[in-house]
């Protein structure tokens, strides 16, 4: 499948990867979880998540992430984010492109997404559009094109109980994307997530979501639940 394999190379040629909302800091970050979820779907699945923090200027930074599931899903996705300081918080404007093969179904999702946000110390808030097209990677094909989402809405609203640079934090917040997936402006997704700084460079972290299970926006009543525990190394 010509098209799975060029768009793999191409995010693998980004780098390795982190994702997280990183705010107030200018260390090159790494970070690995260990993932376990279950849904109706899916039933009981883990995986594993590498993430990259790339803060290569005061105005500008990036950030890579790769994820794979045992349920049958490879994603990886790379945002560039410019930013700019205010008296109080920064605002910024992301640019990112998403990749989720679900190649256990012969599917693959390529989504593109543009938002603007605000964010500080205890509070962050993104508004923006995403667009997905859906290919075939079946043997029989070369990656057909088969089907698209139009424009849509992507949101998220953040909290955190106490300043960034705190030593420990924790935090949540509702929002319809993640690192690995876009969903519908009525497919909300709720997280919560926290971590430990154990000295200057080495960090605990863990997080857990919760959102409607289902495939291809196509969703069901109930609520999936998503944990990943992991640790993040800085520069």
């Amino acid at each position: 499948m010509k098209i799975r394999i060029t768009v793999f190379i191409l995010f693998l040629l980004t780098g390795v990867n982190l994702g997280a909302q990183t705010y107030g800091s200018d260390k090159y970050t790494v970070a690995a979880y260990v993932d376990y979820g279950y849904n109706s779907t899916w039933k009981n699945f883990g995986g594993l998540d590498v993430r990259g923090f790339f803060p290569l200027s005061n105005h500008f930074e990036m950030m890579a992430n790769a994820e794979i599931l045992s349920s049958g899903v490879f994603a990886a996705s790379l945002t560039a984010r410019p930013k700019f300081k205010l008296r109080v918080g920064e605002i910024f404007i992301d640019a990112s492109a998403l990749c989720r093969d679900l190649f256990k179904y012969k599917v693959m999702e390529l989504t593109l997404a543009a938002s603007a946000g605000y964010r500080m110390d205890y509070i962050s808030a993104q508004l923006g559009l995403s667009y997905r097209g859906i290919f075939d990677t079946s043997n029989a094909s070369e990656g057909n094109y088969v089907g698209e989402t139009l424009l849509n809405l992507a949101y998220r609203v953040a909290f955190q109980v106490r300043p960034v640079k705190c030593r420990w934090n924790v935090g949540g917040g509702i929002s319809n994307f993640d690192e690995y997936e876009y969903e519908r402006m009525w497919q909300p997704m709720f997280f919560i997530d926290g971590h430990f700084d154990l000295n200057e460079k080495l960090s605990l972290l863990a997080s857990i979501k919760f959102k409607q299970a289902g495939m291809f926006h196509q969703i069901a009543s109930f609520y999936g639940i998503e944990t990943k525990a992991g640790v993040s190394y800085k520069f």
